[in-house]
């Protein structure tokens, strides 16, 4: 989903809901937007799914930085071999040489002048989520009764969305052993 696809869904909901207040507020509403898309994404990034990037890096003098948009470091690997290694603060601690590192990416920032031709990095599941959740903060203060409802509606697609994922992880054994 592109940002402009975004906006143009939250437009809809908010226009569809019938509050008044709500489409009074509307210039207000699209002033805040850039902020409520990175709290939104960003808590969905990392607490329901995460986006994951691999990149080259150089270890030298046995260290090197994170990059900037790196949340968690998941593995270092030379060829595909996975390499131990040590995290402090912002650094990562290995024998020196060049590496693939695994990591979970927080999004890219979004602001007033991101073209509305932006792809956003999280998962499809979790862009329908990023809908209501921007519905519920731009109405937090201003329509309780439409927060509480976005609010739900937001909540409900983070259940399913964590559920889908625990039910793709299990494994069920049917049968048993002869002895």
């Amino acid at each position: 989903m592109t940002l402009g696809e975004a906006k143009r869904k939250i437009m809809i909901e908010l226009d569809e809901s019938g509050e008044t207040n709500a489409l009074e507020n509307i210039g207000d509403y699209r002033a805040k937007l850039p902020d409520i898309f990175n709290t939104v994404v960003k808590e969905l990034a990392m607490f329901c799914k995460p986006v994951e990037k691999m990149v080259d890096i150089t270890i030298e003098n046995g260290y090197c930085e994170k990059p900037k948009d790196c949340y968690v470091v998941k593995g270092l690997y030379k060829d595909k071999a996975r390499k131990v290694f040590d995290l402090i603060g912002n650094r990562i601690i290995a024998d020196d040489g060049e590496y693939k590192m695994l990591y979970e990416a927080l999004p890219d920032n979004i602001d007033d002048n991101t073209d509305d031709d932006y792809e956003f990095e999280i998962d499809v599941d979790c862009q329908e989520a990023m809908i209501h959740g921007v519905c519920a903060q731009i109405c937090i203060n201003d329509e309780p009764a439409l927060y509480q409802i976005y609010f739900e509606r937001y909540n409900l697609a983070i259940a399913n969305i964590n559920d889908k994922l625990n039910k793709s992880n299990k494994l069920k054994f049917v049968g048993g052993v002869n002895l």
